[in-house]
């Protein structure tokens, strides 16, 4: 099935189609997110579209991330809107991040280097993006 998406995506593309693609996170897909977002930057999608779960109906049987888990891939997604065009769904708590990361670039300040909100190994860090860069601050 994936390589027929693949497929249909690369025809779409040639065509001269825009693609935007969909993903909902979960526990299960946390650790893809580096890949899917070299996917995304490498087939040249318009846009990727992150949904955070909402963890109703069907929802509820899929792994939900921790608030961990969640603070970490807003930052990740911060990060990695400086080289793929990135929305959210179901994380108001974007912009939250959004502003603080402005304000600490405004005092000079890296957000590595602010008191730790996070910590843990299922942190998504910015060096598993490879040659994706930070922000500027």
């Amino acid at each position: 099935m994936f390589t027929h998406t693949l497929q249909a995506w690369r025809a779409a593309r040639e065509a001269g189609l825009k693609v935007q693609i969909n993903t909902t996170v979960t526990g299960h897909n946390l650790s893809s997110l580096p890949d899917i977002a070299r996917l995304v930057r490498d087939e040249g999608a318009l846009l990727w579209s992150v949904f955070f779960l909402v963890p109703t109906g069907r929802g509820r049987a899929l792994s939900a991330l921790s608030p961990t888990q969640v603070e970490d891939l807003l930052h990740f997604l911060y990060d990695l809107g400086t080289a793929i065009p990135v929305k959210t769904t179901e994380a108001h708590h974007f912009r939250r991040v959004a502003v603080q990361r402005l304000v600490l670039a405004e005092h000079g300040v890296d957000h590595a280097g602010a008191p730790p909100s996070r910590a843990g190994p299922e942190v998504i860090r910015n060096e598993d993006l490879g040659q994706y860069p930070a922000p500027d601050p």
